[in-house]
Formats: structure tokens, C-alpha cells, sequence
């Protein structure tokens, strides 16, 4: 599953590995960030597994949720069809210590699309 206003170039096969490894429920793809004050931060422990999530706010250094997810569908089952539902806020923030959550961080290319400004650089970085 993947956010549609972000660009991370990660290796898929990678992602899903890690996540049958950790017979994870759920797997987010990371990415480490430098000066950042727009995304919030994820807290991981040394095997990857998911601690919390942190509010935005200025960070000389985050781990960001990249927007990729490795997910076991049978965990949307708990949640009404017809009644709005946002993964990120209702399922990862909600209690993610108690879950089986784990992150992989990835050194590759990611880029914010849904913002005007980061889309032209996009566009920029890829006419090539």
C-alpha cells in the first residue's frame, strides 16, 4: 500500500522481506531526514519494531514514515467499510507499541509530490 503524494525510490523486495522476517503485521518503509520540521518521527528500536510516533516539529535529524507500507490485509477487517478511516491516524498511531509494527530505513531518493514547490523539483531531478 502506498501514500500517492510521495515518491520513495525503495526496493519493494527488500520491504517485504524484512517483513516476513519479523512476521510483522505491518511494515513502513522509513527514511532518515535531516532539518526537518514538517514530518513527524518514528521511533524505532534496534531490530525495527515500532515504539511511537512523534507530532511535527523541528528536528535536526528524524526517521519519517516514507509512506510504502507492507501490510497483512486482515488487519483492516476491524474497521467499518463505510465510515472514514485514515490508516496513518486510526491504525499506526493508535497504540503502535502494542502491534507488531517494524520499519526498514532506506537511503534512497524521497521526494514530498503534494507539495507545489518539492513536485517542480521532482519534475527537475527526473527529466532526465
Amino acid at each position: 500500500m502506498l501514500n500517492g503524494d510521495t515518491f520513495f525510490d525503495v526496493d519493494l523486495k527488500q520491504l517485504e522481506d524484512f517483513h516476513l522476517q519479523n512476521k510483522s503485521t505491518c511494515t513502513l518503509a522509513l527514511k532518515k531526514m535531516q532539518n526537518v520540521d514538517r514530518y513527524g518521527n518514528v521511533e524505532v528500536d534496534e531490530a525495527g519494531k515500532i515504539k511511537a510516533f512523534s507530532e511535527k516539529k523541528f528536528r535536526e535529524e528524524a526517521v519519517i514514515n516514507g509512506g510504502i507500507y507492507c501490510i497483512n490485509r486482515g488487519i483492516l477487517i476491524h474497521y467499518p467499510v463505510n465510515t472514514p478511516f485514515s490508516f496513518e491516524t486510526n491504525y499506526l498511531e493508535n497504540k503502535p507499541q502494542a502491534k507488531n509494527i517494524f520499519g526498514k530505513i532506506f537511503d534512497s531518493y524521497f521526494m514530498d509530490i503534494g507539495v507545489p514547490e518539492d513536485y517542480q523539483q521532482f519534475q527537475k531531478d527526473h527529466s532526465k
